[in-house]
């Protein structure tokens, strides 16, 4: 393995000595503000990308951006206070006053340093290869999308870019508005690794997709009273699809995926001799079938004035009147 990683990178370091590398990127600040209880906060960051990319050969690109990312202001947040006061979970403390409320929850905002795509690329009339890590985006929803597996948008702003995703993706055009795109993204074993197709299809004002991925997901939260973490993995099979068309103007798009959920593996702090199973993680059964869908249409006036409307539902989702802690966390 290690042989592998030297190989490649004496690989990369050569193509990149003959290539001319074009540098780019751009300098973004944030600020933020809330007013809660009578009280103020402020925070934000400076972020800096830089981006790189290089043709070392014929049917080559090599690509990479590195981020900094600096945080200012208030930094440590205790979530307990942003919880409706009926879902602050109690805790076990003494032995005369076992239960309280818990207090702090604390999450902290921290400088940061990474390389976000990393990717070797290999192209030709019919096919593109790409190695590393890469953009892979697949849906046509704006805040939501039931068909990505990769990627988990920001609900505050859907459209801001996207950590790159660790993956062999292979993009095949076998004919004029057909194409085929298959990934693999490699994890500790068979069981947990990552497998996806998609088959598109462009026609006119529509646009359609049929998606297939098996993949490992968990869920994370914690005990109630004894506040025990627990994780949850199972293996996902997913299948969907995805549409956009134009009809007279108006604007429709849409993503309905079908899961199945097995193999379940419930994992806590095995130090203690207690196995807490609470709703949220019982509500998960090996063998279930769950349905997300969403709907979506938009508008553009004669003065570009846009408007979008999406509706997404989730069988993952829960009541209002049935939430827990864990679902805020």
């Amino acid at each position: 393995m290690k042989s592998i990683k030297i190989i490649l990178l004496l690989m990369l370091t050569a193509g990149l000595s003959m290539a001319q590398v074009s540098w780019f990127g751009y300098f973004e600040s944030q600020a933020d503000g809330a007013f809660l209880d009578n009280d103020s906060i402020f925070f934000g960051y400076n972020k800096l990308r830089l981006d790189l990319e290089a043709n070392p050969g014929d049917n080559v690109r090599i690509g990479s951006n590195a981020i900094i990312q600096q945080m200012w202001g208030q930094t440590t947040f205790n979530l307990v206070n942003y919880l409706p006061q009926h879902l602050v979970p109690l805790v076990l403390t003494t032995v005369s006053d076992p239960l309280q409320p818990l207090e702090s929850f604390p999450y902290t905002l921290q400088d940061t340093f990474y390389v976000d795509n990393l990717f070797l690329q290999l192209y030709g009339e019919k096919f593109r290869l790409t190695l590393g890590k890469q953009q892979i985006s697949p849906g046509t929803g704006y805040v939501w999308n039931p068909t990505d597996i990769f990627n988990v948008k920001d609900i505050m702003d859907p459209a801001y870019e996207q950590t790159g995703v660790k993956a062999i993706g292979l993009d095949i055009y076998p004919m004029a508005g057909n194409s085929v795109f298959l990934a693999v993204q490699p994890k500790k074993d068979l069981a947990s690794t990552t497998l996806y197709a998609r088959i598109r299809q462009s026609m006119a004002a529509l646009d359609l997709s049929l998606n297939i991925a098996q993949y490992a997901w968990k869920e994370t939260g914690f005990v109630p009273i004894a506040f025990i973490p627990w994780e949850l993995t199972f293996k996902r099979f997913m299948t969907g699809a995805a549409f956009s068309a134009d009809i007279a103007g108006i604007g429709l798009h849409g993503e309905y995926a079908y899961n199945r959920l097995s193999k379940i593996d419930f994992t806590y702090n095995r130090q203690l001799e207690i196995r807490l199973i609470s709703d949220h993680v019982s509500r998960y059964q090996s063998g279930k079938q769950y349905i997300e869908y969403l709907i979506g249409v938009d508008y553009t006036f004669g003065n570009s004035f846009f408007i979008m409307a999406e509706y997404f539902h989730s069988d993952f989702g829960r009541k209002k009147e049935d939430q827990t802690f864990n679902d805020f966390i």
